[in-house]
């Protein structure tokens, strides 16, 4: 059984956010009993107060390889059931990659489907499911390894926050109308149909 899991996930702040939508399935659904977290240091505020995220280990890249090989024989010795890169990068690469030399963490790896993000973000052909949603491809590589068919719904801001900011966040809807891909960010009419739209509802 599964019981302590590592997730490895450095950046960026939307990618962190949908890669979040798998914690509470885990702990929940799936009996994991701890849940940390690897994420770049200069990130690491989009983590705390989940309340599904055990630990959170915060690289500074400032650190370069030599900081990223002493992390991970660390995390080596946390003795992981299972190690996630939901990053697949080079920096995810070597610290599973060690991980896995130094322990018996069995490893899950999240596709990044190079080649269909070339085709869309060079060529502008969409092999993409649509709509598409982030938070299930970050999903998928878990839900075949565990063999479950759950799937994913929305959920609540898992964050403990001070008394004096819940109610503003109760009552607070969030935009984030940019990218650092240009063919991902959404026209800017849209974003101005949709803040229309969500005036006129009732939260």
């Amino acid at each position: 059984m599964i019981k302590k899991v590592l997730v490895i996930r450095f950046s960026s702040f939307g990618d962190i956010i949908h890669t979040r939508s798998i914690a509470k399935v885990l702990k929940e659904e799936l009996g994991v009993q701890q849940l940390d977290w690897l994420v770049r240091s200069d990130l690491e505020g989009a983590l705390i107060g989940d309340l599904f995220i055990d630990h959170t280990f915060a690289f500074d890249r400032g650190l370069g390889l030599t900081g990223l090989l002493k992390l991970a024989k660390e995390l080596a010795r946390e003795d992981y059931d299972l190690v996630y890169d939901a990053h697949n990068n080079i920096r995810s690469f070597f610290v599973r990659t060690t991980i896995s030399l130094f322990s018996s963490a069995a490893v899950v790896t999240r596709s990044k489907e190079r080649f269909k993000r070339f085709l869309l973000f060079s060529l502008g052909i969409n092999h993409f499911p649509r709509p598409y949603k982030a938070m299930e491809s970050y999903w998928k590589p878990l839900q075949l390894y565990f063999q479950t068919d759950h799937k994913l719904e929305p959920i609540d801001w898992p964050i403990e926050v001070d008394d004096k900011y819940a109610q503003i966040i109760k009552e607070a809807i969030v935009l984030v109308p940019s990218t650092a891909w240009p063919m991902k960010s959404w026209p800017q009419e849209h974003w101005k149909k949709l803040i229309t739209l969500l005036e006129k509802e009732s939260f």
